[in-house]
């Protein structure tokens, strides 16, 4: 009995020193001069990654794409969390699953020392604790897509009215996306194209605009400054950059009236399915009496 007794505070232990190593494991106390110093390091080429899953990444593209896509200083910079850096939000996550462990482990002891009986199984709050740790994480990915979709979606509202500014002695295309940005009424985009923002994460400087948009579509993950970038590549061979933006914006809304088409499609589907099952009681209320008839004249 006492054994049993010892084995959930043992697990708490336990699971306190891997949340302490894996913030160690992250940089948690690394100062951010250093890691700053150490993620340049590598990037120029002075220095070989300590870590070796991030020496496997960098040989493997597949392996490469998913950390890409699982880097959180990258998701908290789409998402607009200025005030969090990586270790910051390494840290509060594995403080709230912590939290939420203890709190249910206590509630536990409080159950065990009044009822004589664990009212949770011992495992129960740590499986908690870690749904909470991994929840944190998925939350900030599906803000970083949001973001990204608001992304494209302003792009795509803004492209005739930029090809209107963007005319024949006209503003720069890059100055009407940057100027129309600032409407949008939320400031996802703006947060990129003004002030340099895109520096965030584009540590070198692009010779053109073209450049420029390439680099945050591959970065950022936003589709449709991919496109204009494709279409300001254009003009600078000798098209003028109403003819090419004007074409980027039909494609664009011929693209959105497809995908609505397909939506109307789908959701036709998915209203007769509802109503075939709605049907099936009626039908029972129905037959239920002619089969009583019948098998009571049989």
């Amino acid at each position: 009995m006492a054994v049993q007794f010892l084995v959930p505070p043992l697990i708490a232990v336990g699971a306190m020193g891997a949340w302490a190593g894996v913030l160690w494991y992250l940089g948690a106390w690394t100062p951010p001069e250093v890691r700053a110093w150490n993620r340049i390091a590598v990037m120029r080429g002075y220095a070989v990654p300590y870590n070796p899953v991030t020496q496997i990444a960098l040989k493997l593209p597949a392996l490469n794409r998913f950390f890409e896509d699982t880097d959180i200083r990258r998701l908290l910079v789409i998402a607009g969390k200025k005030e969090m850096a990586a270790p910051a939000f390494w840290t509060k996550a594995a403080g709230q699953s912590l939290l939420m462990a203890v709190v249910l482990f206590a509630t536990n002891l409080a159950s065990l020392a009044l009822l004589g009986d664990w009212m949770l199984p011992a495992w129960l709050p740590f499986v908690i604790g870690g749904m909470v740790f991994v929840s944190s994480f998925t939350r900030l990915r599906k803000e970083a897509q949001n973001s990204r979709e608001e992304c494209n979606r302003a792009m795509g509202d803004m492209l005739m009215m930029v090809t209107a500014l963007s005319g024949e002695r006209g503003i720069p295309p890059a100055d009407a996306v940057r100027l129309l940005s600032g409407c949008v009424e939320k400031p996802n985009l703006s947060r990129i194209v003004e002030n340099q923002g895109w520096k965030k994460l584009i540590n070198t400087q692009p010779r053109s605009t073209s450049e420029l948009y390439e680099a945050i579509a591959d970065v950022y993950g936003i589709e449709l400054m991919g496109r204009m970038a494709e279409a300001l590549k254009n003009a600078d061979v000798g098209m003028r950059n109403e003819d090419v933006l004007t074409r980027l914006a039909t494609a664009t809304y011929e693209g959105r009236l497809l995908e609505a088409r397909q939506w109307s499609a789908r959701a036709k589907i998915l209203i007769i399915i509802p109503v075939s099952l709605m049907l099936i009681p009626l039908l029972a209320m129905i037959g239920a009496p002619v089969f009583s008839a019948i098998s009571g004249s049989l």
